[in-house]
């Protein structure tokens, strides 16, 4: 009886000194969710690996059984059971990052983007997907499949969803500023090099929603960091933006009610994280946009 009393206790020693009295449990590794609006149950194998010369080779591999539809975000692989494949095997290939690819039971396949930007974790100096970097979640349609790897950072400053019905565009320019007696005053820009369309051939950069090509731009370690400070110099309370296309077309950006697409830039204020992003909508009669604040720091 003494001797099973001492194993309880050394058993619950040795868990505190793991996880901390009163601390969440760190599980490390791979979990994933997937959300299916396809009309069909699938299975799917899932790879980890590197990509070469635009080329996926995998490295390691798991089984999602039984992805139901329109089942709220089903997880897999988690707590405990978290996927740890060998990551060695990927920097071997000279690669110090690791991609993602599914094969579902119906012969569908992707590589995982999200919008154009290839879902990866940066793995350079590390043997094992830390806790809170490795949450990879899958959307899958009817008529595409996309994928994302949150890699658990905050990065600062503006990202940009583009969603285009019409022809492709190049070296588009989004400028950035504030309003003065109602006028608005740019002190920024940048270039999107190129705007896709529906009928591009380089599908790979981008994805096909509702007959419209979307990609995002200034994605993570490069979003914008426009000088805020320039805005508040005007002085305007606000940033705004505006969107002007190389065939002649331009507008400062209003959602579909006539708002303007912008947010408080008070001193001290930084944009992080999930703020900053701005969705823009090009038809052929109409140019929107829509700033998403999240959180105001």
């Amino acid at each position: 009886m003494k001797t099973k009393i001492a194993i309880v206790v050394a058993s619950f020693f040795l868990l505190i000194s793991c996880v901390g009295l009163g601390a969440d449990p760190v599980f490390d590794g791979v979990t994933v969710s997937v959300w299916n609006e396809t009309r069909s149950v699938l299975d799917a194998q899932l790879y980890i690996g590197a990509l070469k010369n635009n080329v996926f080779i995998p490295t390691d591999s798991v089984l999602l059984e039984k992805i139901r539809i329109k089942n709220p975000y089903p997880s897999y692989y988690t707590e405990y059971d978290r996927w740890n494949p060998n990551l060695n095997l990927i920097t071997s290939l000279g690669s110090d990052s690791a991609y993602f690819f599914i094969r579902f039971s119906n012969q569908r396949n992707a590589l995982f983007q999200y919008h154009g930007i290839l879902a990866k974790a940066n793995i350079e100096n590390l043997d094992r997907i830390v806790s809170g970097d490795g949450s990879l979640s899958v959307s899958i349609r009817e008529d595409y499949i996309s994928g994302g790897f949150y890699d658990g950072n905050s990065y600062e400053g503006f990202r940009f969803s583009i969603s285009n019905s019409e022809t492709e565009l190049e070296n588009a320019k989004i400028l950035i500023g504030g309003k003065k007696n109602n006028n608005f005053i740019a002190t920024d820009s940048i270039l999107l090099s190129k705007i896709y369309s529906p009928l591009s051939s380089l599908n790979s950069f981008f994805q096909l929603k509702e007959g419209k090509a979307v990609k995002d731009y200034y994605y993570k370690s490069n979003r914008w960091k426009p000088n805020l400070d320039l805005i508040r110099a005007i002085p305007s309370d606000s940033c705004y933006f505006k969107l002007v296309l190389p065939n002649g077309r331009e507008s400062l950006l209003k959602n579909n009610k006539g708002e303007f697409a912008k947010t408080e830039v008070p001193i001290g204020r930084v944009i992080m994280s999930s703020d900053g992003l701005i969705q823009i909508q090009i038809q052929k009669d109409s140019i929107t946009g829509n700033f998403l604040v999240y959180n105001k720091n």
